[in-house]
């Protein structure tokens, strides 16, 4: 199928599929939304949150993507502890991530267990707790 590229569109269309509950559409939005396109200036915070929202609807992507952001502190404060909760996340749920990026994010994980003092290392795991609770 040959389709004309029509961002504008694509931002309605997937805008409706994320307010229905899709989270691949809401990480789609993300990812339009972190680098800009035709008609979308980045928005590195609008990005955060629509990446979030996916990662509530069990999108292993954007889970992988949230904990690099909490890592990173690109949208959000960083926050070493959520990362790894959300890294933990993307790890041990069913969530469509391939076994190649539940590796690479539990390789992110293990790597800020190395940084994180016990008492961020109990959060980290509270955090997690909560999250699962939340599924």
């Amino acid at each position: 199928w040959e389709v004309e590229r029509d961002i504008p569109k694509a931002v309605k269309w997937l805008t409706e599929a994320s307010n229905a509950g899709h989270g691949f559409a809401a990480y789609n939005l993300a990812m339009i939304c972190r680098g800009g396109a035709e008609c979308v200036e980045p928005n590195p915070q609008l990005s955060f949150e629509w990446l979030l929202y996916a990662a509530q609807l069990n999108c292993g992507l954007a889970q992988h993507y949230a904990a690099d952001c909490y890592r990173q502190g690109s949208g959000c404060s960083p926050d070493l502890s959520l990362a790894h909760a959300w890294y933990s996340m993307a790890v041990s749920q069913n969530n469509g991530l391939s076994d190649k990026e539940k590796n690479r994010a539990d390789t992110k994980r293990k790597a800020i267990e190395t940084e994180l003092s016990s008492e961020q290392m109990a959060e980290a795991r509270e955090h997690f707790r909560q999250l699962l609770e939340a599924f």
